[in-house]
């Protein structure tokens, strides 16, 4: 599962979590939905269609999408993920487009994998042994990630 978690002013802390398989394969994809995860509890689902090329994917959230995205509070426009190369493991550039744009630019978007997260999460508490307490955002990312494999 692929989390990107935006640090920009009017989205900052949401979360996209995008399933890593839709990147295996080279192509077009319409009609996909993925979670959006934003601080105080809010959540979404963002549609999109979707397209691979070499290092580059392109996830476009408006045309046909414009509606749906924007009754779901999800801005439309397009969003650009550059990998460090053509196995599309490793995500090192984020770049958005909103609809009323013809190019895109660069944003600041923290790129991460679940299977790459760690366990060491939140602050230390001393309780009866130390232990740490879970990231909220890495909780409903996981919770998300298993609801999308399940169906």
């Amino acid at each position: 599962m692929n989390v990107l978690r935006w640090n920009e002013h009017g989205v900052k802390g949401c979360t996209d979590v995008v399933p890593a398989w839709w990147f295996e394969t080279e192509g077009a994809v319409s009609g996909l939905h993925h979670t959006v995860i934003c601080p105080r509890g809010w959540k979404s689902e963002a549609t999109c269609s979707l397209t691979v090329a070499g290092s580059v994917v392109v996830l476009n959230y408006d045309g046909p999408y414009t509606k749906a995205n924007t009754d779901a509070g999800i801005e439309p426009g397009a969003m650009k993920l550059v990998f460090e190369d053509v196995t599309r493991g490793r995500i090192v550039e984020v770049l958005w487009r909103n609809h009323r744009q013809q190019r895109f630019d660069r944003v600041d978007v923290a790129p991460s994998r679940t299977d790459d997260l760690e366990a060491l999460e939140g602050n230390p508490k001393l309780v009866t042994h130390l232990r740490r307490e879970r990231d909220p955002w890495l909780v409903k990312a996981k919770i998300a990630e298993v609801r999308a494999a399940q169906g």
